[in-house]
């Protein structure tokens, strides 16, 4: 069953309300979508370097300029430094190094 009759079954039901929005709004609802689309190339890569099994993609990844690579670094270190305990001294550098980042 698509995503779209399981929404239309459960408003005929009564458990939700679905109402027309712009697509502007859908957008500004999910302000990381066009980060994690343009930098799935590098979070694929730190993944699979720690291990992790990531999926293979038929499309074409976008390649990262050398600012976009930091950018998309320093996003990935924040939640490896925060799951291991050993590596919490690391988050105020990471913190301080994030000030700087403008991208």
């Amino acid at each position: 069953m698509r995503g779209e009759d399981i929404l239309k079954r459960v408003a005929g039901k009564g458990y939700i309300d679905i109402k027309d929005i712009s697509p502007d709004k859908v957008l500004a609802s999910q302000p990381g979508f066009f980060f994690k689309k343009a930098h799935i190339r590098l979070f694929s890569w730190l993944t699979r370097i720690r291990g992790k099994d990531v999926p293979e993609y038929k499309t074409e990844l976008r390649k990262l300029n050398a600012a976009g690579f930091f950018h998309a670094l320093l996003q990935t270190l924040g939640p490896l430094l925060a799951s291991r305990r050993y590596l919490w001294r690391f988050i105020p550098a990471l913190n301080w190094i994030n000030r700087f980042d403008s991208t």
